[in-house]
């Protein structure tokens, strides 16, 4: 493993959560919907949560952290239908919306924890494995939204 692929690897962590925070900030910005305005903040702490741990080791290996994003990048997909969700105040499009997001962000932390283990510094592996867990939990807490937004 080289410093190089492991500071990418990290990085491509780093930016899903930009892309991430930046949907989540749009969604807010949208709506209306104070409890789910409140439950979208929340996922953005849990991302900066990530990316601080994610910044403070590509810093250990003197890499430089990738910086904010000022688009969609993976969900730029996504974002339509988040959007009329909001609009139309409609619970099962935004839940679906922000599922398919986790989708997404899972998908990616199980890829580089699969394929790309050897990018990954290990004694980072427990921590990013733990990342993906508390992903997979979040979507189980977006499925409960349904009935509160």
């Amino acid at each position: 493993m080289s410093y190089t692929e492991s500071i990418a690897a990290i990085n491509t962590l780093i930016e899903i959560h930009n892309d991430r925070i930046q949907l989540y900030n749009m969604a807010i910005y949208k709506s209306e919907l104070i409890a789910l305005n409140e439950k979208l903040k929340s996922l953005i702490v849990s991302s900066n949560t990530a990316m601080d741990y994610l910044i403070f080791e590509i810093r250990k290996l003197n890499g430089s952290p990738i910086e904010n994003t000022t688009s969609l990048g993976k969900f730029a997909a996504i974002w339509p239908t988040l959007e009329f969700g909001i609009l139309q105040k409609d619970s099962k499009v935004i839940v679906k919306a922000c599922l398919e997001v986790e989708a997404v962000i899972i998908d990616v932390y199980d890829r580089l924890i699969a394929e790309d283990m050897v990018c990954i510094p290990s004694q980072m592996l427990p921590t990013i494995k733990l990342q993906s867990k508390g992903f997979l939990d979040e979507t189980s807490y977006i499925i409960t939204w349904q009935n509160f937004i």
